[in-house]
C-alpha cells in the first residue's frame, strides 16, 4: 500500500511537470494570436540592447540590435510578433553591442529593412561604415536624427532629444565617450504609454538634456547597462520612471551598478534586468501598461 501511494505520488508530479511543458508550449505558440496588439519587447541579448517594437495599428520597429550573432534571435521574436519586415531601426551608437545585431539582419535576404535612423555626427568608425555598405547593397533607406527632430512610424511617434552636433575638446566627447555621449537618445510616445531610450548616455551626456515636464516616462531604458558612469541622480529625478529596464548580461564591467539600482529603487521605480528576468514584454493599450511580462529567452 505504501509503494503504490508512493507510486500514484510520483505520477501526479509527473502529470503537472507534463502539464506545465504544454502550458509553456501553448504560450509560445500562441503568443501572437492572444497576444496584445501593441508591446514592447526588450529582448535578452546579454550585455547588450535590442528592443522590437509592433502594433497591429501599423509599424514594426527595432531600437538598437544587439551583438554580431544576435540576428537569428530577432528574426525569432519577429516571427512571434507577425512581423515580416521592419519598418525602422533605429541605432543609438555604433558601438558592436547595439548594431552587431543589425549586420546579420541586412545580410538575410529574408529580412526587409525600410529604413536606417543614426545619429548625426560627422566622426565614423568601421561598424558605421560596414552598416552604411550593405545598407546601401539593399537598397534600405539610411537617415541621420539630430535633436529636435520628430517622426511618426506607424503607432509610434518619436521626439530626438539628442544628439546636438556639440563640438568640444572635453574628453568627455572624445573618442569612447564620445559615442556614448552622443548616443541617439529617443523619448517615444504610444497612445498613454510613454518610454525613453537613451543608448549608452553618461552623466556629461545627460546634463545637456533638457529637462522639461515632457521627460517624465513610463519606463527608462537605462543607460550603459547600469554602468556608474550613467543615470545621474538629477536626471532620475527627472524622468521619473515607473519601469526601469536595465539590459544587462555576463560582463567584466560591473554591470549593473549597485549605486544605480540603488538609486532607482529610491524613486520608486520597478527594476526589470534582463539577465534575471530574461525577454522583457511590456503590453500595451490606448490607456497606458496593461501588463509585463518576463519570459526565458526563445532558442
Amino acid at each position: 500500500m505504501q509503494y503504490r501511494k508512493k507510486k500514484i505520488g510520483a505520477l501526479v508530479l509527473w502529470g503537472i511537470a507534463i502539464l506545465c511543458l504544454l502550458f509553456t508550449f501553448w504560450h509560445f505558440q500562441n503568443e501572437t494570436v492572444s497576444g496584445a496588439g501593441t508591446e514592447l519587447r526588450f529582448i535578452d541579448v546579454g550585455n547588450a540592447d535590442c528592443c522590437l517594437l509592433t502594433s497591429e495599428n501599423g509599424g514594426n520597429i527595432l531600437i538598437d540590435a544587439g551583438n554580431k550573432g544576435d540576428g537569428n534571435l530577432i528574426k525569432s521574436h519577429m516571427q512571434l510578433r507577425q512581423a515580416e519586415q521592419l519598418d525602422a531601426v533605429f541605432i543609438s551608437h555604433f558601438h558592436a553591442d547595439h548594431m552587431g545585431g543589425l549586420l546579420d539582419l541586412l545580410k538575410d535576404e529574408t529580412v526587409s529593412i525600410k529604413t536606417i535612423y543614426y545619429p548625426d555626427y560627422s566622426e565614423s568608425n568601421e561598424n558605421k561604415e560596414a552598416v552604411m555598405a550593405l545598407a546601401g547593397k539593399r537598397g534600405t533607406e539610411t537617415v541621420p536624427l539630430t535633436a529636435g527632430d520628430e517622426l511618426s512610424v506607424g503607432a509610434f511617434h518619436f521626439s530626438v532629444l539628442l544628439p546636438k552636433n556639440i563640438i568640444s575638446s572635453d574628453e568627455a566627447f572624445t573618442g569612447e565617450n564620445d559615442e556614448n555621449n552622443r548616443s541617439l537618445v529617443l523619448k517615444l510616445s504610444v497612445g498613454a504609454t510613454t518610454a525613453l531610450f537613451v543608448g549608452d548616455l553618461e552623466k556629461d551626456g545627460e546634463s545637456f538634456l533638457k529637462f522639461e515636464d515632457h521627460m517624465k516616462s513610463d519606463i527608462l531604458k537605462v543607460g550603459h547597462h547600469g554602468s556608474a558612469t550613467s543615470s545621474s541622480a538629477d536626471f532620475l529625478a527627472k524622468i521619473q520612471p515607473g519601469y526601469a529596464v536595465v539590459p544587462t548580461g555576463h560582463n567584466s564591467y560591473g554591470h549593473p551598478s549597485r549605486k544605480v539600482l540603488d538609486r532607482l529603487s529610491g524613486i520608486g521605480a520597478v527594476v526589470l534586468r534582463s539577465d534575471q528576468c530574461g525577454t522583457l514584454r511590456f503590453i500595451l493599450n490606448e490607456n497606458g501598461i496593461e501588463d509585463v511580462i518576463a519570459e526565458k529567452k526563445i532558442k
